[in-house]
């Protein structure tokens, strides 16, 4: 990733303080959900997965928490000892690998049912860091497994520029492709569609199975009391899983998922 990893290890009281947000929480909960649901689809027992620059393990230790063998590859080492420590709060050290790497330069030693790519494609080049990466999808993916693959949404990166940040001129900017950036990390990101990503992913030998926005609604309420009352959070949740997979709601949310699933080779597009 062309991000190193002090980007990501030097910004870790602002990670903290984001995973304490109402938005967090949205994404993280959404997200659970989705995998919760693609896991019950399929082979039956302990799966390996693969979490790729899965950082502190959020996404991923609950399901080792759950049984599943997981393994986590990220190049930020303050990340991954969160990680560890995570995966022992929750009693699963045993069934949690890290790996300390760049996911680009790592090569899988073997398959998984599972593989997680989350916020990792905002971070990677336009060129070659894309290709790889669906190069090391494929390699990972047992054939017949599935991958969720998670980006934040250049739609929504317009469209915040008003509603949040009341500068036209910085949307029409975003709109002919200036890149955002992450302020929490300080760093550029450059944000792919999800139709060009789902074309890739199909000429990479996966097959879209869903489509789900993440923070369709809550990054439009007024950041005030109500947004992060306690109590109101549940009906935001509510809204959100109702939104998530109906359009026009999904292609405007502040992040997207999209779920794989790993064809055989012979059926691989081109």
């Amino acid at each position: 990733m062309p991000a190193d990893s002090e980007v990501f290890d030097s910004h870790l009281e602002a990670w903290d303080e984001y995973l304490t947000t109402p938005w967090a929480r949205i994404r993280y909960d959404v997200v659970a959900h989705v995998l919760d649901e693609t896991i019950a689809g399929l082979c039956p027992g302990p799966l390996r997965v693969l979490d790729l620059g899965g950082g502190d393990g959020v996404d991923s230790i609950r399901l080792a928490a759950a049984g599943h063998e997981v393994t986590i590859v990220d190049q930020a080492p303050g990340m991954l000892e969160r990680a560890r420590a995570n995966s022992a709060r929750r009693g699963c050290t045993d069934r949690v690998r890290t790996i300390e790497s760049d996911i680009l330069g790592w090569r899988p030693d073997r398959t998984y049912d599972l593989v997680l790519c989350h916020f990792v494609l905002p971070y990677l080049d336009k060129g070659e860091g894309q290709r790889r990466m669906w190069r090391l999808l494929h390699q990972a993916v047992e054939p017949d497994g599935a991958a969720s693959v998670t980006s934040t949404n250049p739609v929504s990166e317009v469209l915040s520029a008003v509603h949040r940040d009341g500068d036209a001129e910085l949307a029409l900017r975003r709109f002919d492709g200036q890149a955002a950036y992450a302020g929490m990390f300080h760093h550029e990101i450059h944000s792919p569609r999800r139709e060009d990503v789902e074309q890739t992913a199909v000429a990479a030998g996966f097959e879209v199975t869903r489509r789900i926005g993440l923070r369709v609604a809550v990054d439009l309420l007024p950041d005030g009391p109500a947004k992060h009352d306690p109590g109101a959070y549940p009906a935001i949740l509510r809204l959100e899983f109702a939104l998530a997979e109906e359009k026009p709601y999904l292609d405007i949310a502040r992040a997207w998922q999209l779920l794989l699933h790993r064809l055989p080779a012979q059926t691989r597009s081109g």
